[in-house]
């Protein structure tokens, strides 16, 4: 598990990866649960094993959404 850059000091993040990193779980934690909260979270692309211009698509576990992303920054 490693902890992820977020621009909102209410907000965590951190990710974990199967060995080979053929799955990667995101994980971002509101630390004030009466408030809702918005972050922006860096991504290190890099370690991930991901060129920094790749296209790839975010899975919202609890909407079951699908997010197409490209780049080192999610909101």
């Amino acid at each position: 598990m490693r902890f992820l850059q977020t621009d909102n000091p209410n907000v965590i993040a951190y990710w974990k990866a199967t060995p080979d990193k053929s799955n990667l779980v995101i994980v971002a934690v509101n630390l004030t649960p009466d408030q809702e909260q918005w972050a922006k979270i860096k991504l290190p692309l890099d370690e991930f094993g991901f060129r920094r211009q790749a296209r790839y698509k975010l899975y919202d576990e609890l909407t079951g959404n699908v997010y197409p992303r490209k780049g080192d920054e999610i909101i």
